[in-house]
């Protein structure tokens, strides 16, 4: 049998191990001085009226998080499950531990499959889905995060408004209806304000469902400074009636690097070109983050890894 030997270290090595402590804790904040790190730019909260906008890169899939000064955070969708460690990994840096808002645009596993690793790793309060179902062990995994979470679940109905706090709110424009042959044009489109920004969500809505939206919300303001590009930059959605229509100044795809689909497709990068629209990649920029003041809507550069 092996008995444990208690050994004492020598009040030299104590001394020199406190010495490389302490070298690395000085070390670690020169580095932060050198580089200007700002770790305060991935809160959770801020107190100076700005709001955060993060696009989260998991890989061939989509997340994405908003959050406000007044602490209350909205995820759109949580990405495949081959990126769920990824995505709470990043939502816990970002100092997650409630989330007001969760809106899974539609039940595909490149949108869901990070859920149930979110509803265990957090107090999520508030769900909102399309009134559409699939067989998929992914989406029966998620119901039954959600059923066990015990949180308030809400059926996307176009029109419906969701205030956050005093100065922010969430607007369905769709579905208009749902297509269970085709889960992308059940996709959950959202407009999300805050003062006198706003920003835009589509899920995979695909060009059928877009002029849905666009019909029954041609009366409505729809202008946005900021615009998820639909379905991973895939030459099914973007249309060109929508892009006139939401006049974005900035423009996310969020894809895998080298994925199987060709994601983005050249037809829509061109687009947006021609639109004068500004866009950045996840394939290539990683996760990407945005803030706004409630006016202006600027991109937060990286200032250190």
């Amino acid at each position: 049998m092996k008995h444990k030997t208690n050994h004492r270290l020598h009040p030299v090595k104590i001394s020199l191990i406190a010495c490389i402590l302490l070298c690395i804790c000085l070390g670690t904040a020169w580095l932060n001085n050198i580089f200007n790190l700002d770790h305060s730019l991935f809160t959770s909260a801020t107190a100076d009226g700005v709001a955060y906008i993060h696009y989260i890169d998991v890989g061939q899939g989509d997340a994405s998080l908003i959050a406000l000064p007044d602490g209350s955070h909205i995820l759109i969708d949580a990405g495949p499950k081959s990126a769920a460690s990824s995505l709470t990994r990043y939502l816990s840096d970002a100092g997650i531990t409630t989330i007001d808002y969760v809106i899974l645009t539609h039940p595909h596993e490149d949108h869901i499959g990070g859920a149930p690793s979110v509803f265990e790793a957090y107090d999520v309060k508030n769900v909102i889905m399309p009134d559409v179902t699939t067989n998929t062990r992914i989406f029966a995994q998620t119901l039954e995060a959600i059923e066990k979470e015990d949180c308030q679940n809400y059926i996307a109905e176009p029109g419906d408004v969701y205030p956050i706090g005093d100065t922010a709110e969430m607007t369905i424009l769709g579905p208009m209806q749902t297509e269970k042959s085709n889960l992308n044009n059940s996709s959950i489109i959202l407009r999300f304000v805050y003062g006198n920004t706003a920003f835009v969500f589509t899920g995979d809505a695909e060009e059928k469902a877009e002029r849905k939206m666009l019909d029954a919300f041609a009366d409505k303001p729809l202008a946005c400074d900021f615009y998820q590009v639909g379905h991973h930059g895939s030459a099914t959605s973007s249309t060109l009636e929508l892009l006139e229509a939401l006049k974005p100044t900035y423009a996310v795809i969020s894809c895998g690097k080298d994925n199987d689909y060709g994601h983005p497709h050249s037809e829509i990068t061109k687009r947006l070109d021609a639109q004068g629209i500004i866009y950045y990649r996840t394939d290539e920029k990683g996760s990407i983050l945005f803030s706004s003041d409630g006016n202006t809507v600027s991109l937060v550069e990286k200032t250190g890894d």
